[in-house]
């Protein structure tokens, strides 16, 4: 499987619910202020996903970092890796993080995508995708079910060949699952 075909494979899972859009121009209906459906057409750009994971990680492994601009578990999680990685900590010195910012609304999603360009760092975000649903997806949608019983918002961070790892316990859990 190629490292394209994963991350889009368990972003699909992670992001979207079981019935996924069935064509790269989804239209999705979020509400006015008011509750009042509107509808936005939404464009999903594969190629710029394709540039992002097909880029050269100068041989380190991706680190992919989903996280929520409006989960308080993933700003912590987002505030310790910056931290880490400011202070070359050894823990991260074999990967390389890629930060995938994502959001309920529009509104949400746009704001994590300024957040990020403002620290430049690279990231996009997705509302959907027309992705069919793998053993791979089913296997990271059943996690993601599992996490967000427990927590009130959940980062996921993902390597490929390994597990997706839903939540964050702190940089000593989070240290612990890189260790090889």
């Amino acid at each position: 499987m190629s490292r394209r075909d994963f991350l889009v494979g368990c972003i699909a899972a992670l992001l979207a619910p079981m019935t996924a859009p069935t064509s790269a121009n989804a239209a999705v209906t979020p509400t006015k202020p008011d509750g009042a459906p509107h509808s936005v057409q939404l464009q999903l750009d594969t190629s710029a996903l394709k540039y992002i994971v097909d880029e050269p990680s100068l041989g380190r492994t991706p680190l992919w970092f989903i996280l929520d601009s409006g989960c308080d578990i993933c700003l912590n999680a987002f505030s310790d890796l910056r931290t880490h990685a400011a202070i070359h900590d050894r823990t991260l010195s074999s990967f390389e993080l890629r930060f995938v910012p994502v959001g309920d609304t529009p509104d949400s999603a746009a704001a994590a995508a300024r957040a990020f360009a403002a620290n430049s760092m690279e990231g996009f975000f997705v509302q959907s995708w027309s992705v069919p649903v793998t053993p791979l997806a089913m296997h990271a949608q059943h996690e993601n079910t599992l996490a967000t019983r427990s927590l009130p918002g959940y980062p996921a961070f993902v390597i490929e060949d390994q597990p997706v790892k839903l939540g964050y316990g702190g940089w000593a859990d989070f240290a612990e699952w890189l260790a090889p």
